[in-house]
């Protein structure tokens, strides 16, 4: 292999499709798991979207007009580990789930103001914030509100470890979300340029005053979507074809050093619809693939990513979404996104 791939993991919402109808409702009660009693403001949300709800006064919860599918359920409570547990509603379901949450201690850091922190910290807050928004021009719209609780740590073998006992909350002004994000691993190894990052996100929509920005945010949603993997394996599961939005092959035989737009033959429906299969029991999609890199080009964005299965395949839901975010690895324009990229998984350009 003549380059190196830079993973990128994000654990995001498993099954949600766009098109479902169905409602559903969940509810139930949050308790501390030593005393037994109710924890209320506790967050209770379903990652990757806007749909959530906090525990009253008595630890009560109940969250409706969800549409069916398959969800990652977030309960989180600054001082108790937070519970992450994948959820199926079927049509019209009623699910009750009452849960209790550890408590854990809480490290706070001794020095809450950023200029007193030591020059390491904030050279690592950097290449963390390169990271963990991304390095696009939406990353320098993007402010994270709470950046002195985060813990940064390099090991022995310069490898870069980030904490954060509380949700760390970003503010996207470009795409008009604030996001708060469940740190579960920040990973990135400066010799051998590899990252790993796992999350859990809740999206809450930003207001604007004026029309213009409504219509900003709309415009740079739109051309997020269209850059984004999701937008592609849309195409791929819902076409059995790249069409003539995309253009697809193995990277081996085409990648050229400095050239943007390589000689590359695409690969056709005929090769799709052998290698995208449909799952009836799941009502789902596999996509397999050799274990090599492929290189894709988007003729819309006019950008390059390259993306490899390492397990030799991957489950897809009917709306583009990875049952599993470590069956795909990226490379290129994919993985220079972050969370300053991101967008809820119910929103589809119509």
């Amino acid at each position: 292999m003549i380059y190196k791939i830079l993973f990128i993991f994000v654990l995001t919402t498993l099954l949600v499709p766009a098109q479902s109808i169905s409602l559903n409702t969940l509810s139930g009660k949050l308790i501390d798991a030593v005393t037994s009693e109710p924890l209320p403001g506790a967050s209770v949300y379903l990652s990757g979207t806007t749909i959530g709800t906090t525990t009253d006064k008595n630890g009560i919860y109940q969250i409706q007009k969800i549409p069916s599918g398959r969800y990652q359920l977030v309960i989180s409570m600054i001082g108790y580990n937070p519970i992450v547990q994948g959820i199926n509603f079927s049509d019209n379901s009623n699910i009750k789930k009452d849960f209790s949450l550890e408590p854990k201690p809480i490290v706070m850091n001794t020095i809450q103001i950023s200029e007193e922190h030591t020059s390491e910290w904030k050279d690592n807050l950097e290449i963390f914030k390169k990271y963990f928004l991304g390095q696009t021009d939406l990353s320098d719209e993007c402010t994270i509100e709470n950046k002195n609780e985060i813990v940064l740590t390099k090991d022995s073998n310069d490898v870069l470890h980030a904490t954060c006992p509380a949700p760390i909350v970003v503010i996207n002004r470009a795409l008009g979300y604030k996001i708060e994000c469940v740190l579960n691993q920040f990973y990135k190894d400066m010799k051998n340029n590899d990252l790993r990052i796992l999350y859990v996100s809740k999206f809450t929509n930003l207001q604007h005053g004026n029309e213009s920005g409504l219509k900003r945010w709309n415009e740079i949603r739109k051309e997020e979507y269209e850059s984004s993997l999701r937008r592609f394996l849309q195409t791929l599961i819902r076409d059995k074809d790249t069409g003539d939005n995309y253009i697809v092959n193995e990277a081996s035989k085409y990648i050229k050093p400095n050239v943007w737009y390589p000689p590359l033959k695409n690969l056709d429906s005929l090769f799709w619809q052998k290698h995208v299969i449909f799952n009836t029991s799941t009502q789902s999609y596999t996509l397999i693939l050799p274990a090599v890199p492929f290189i894709l080009i988007n003729r819309t964005t006019r950008t390059k990513s390259f993306f490899y299965l390492p397990y030799e395949h991957a489950e897809i839901d009917p709306d583009g979404i990875l049952f599993d975010p470590l069956s795909i690895q990226v490379m290129g324009d994919f993985a220079n996104k972050g969370v300053a990229n991101l967008l809820p998984r119910f929103y589809e350009d119509n």
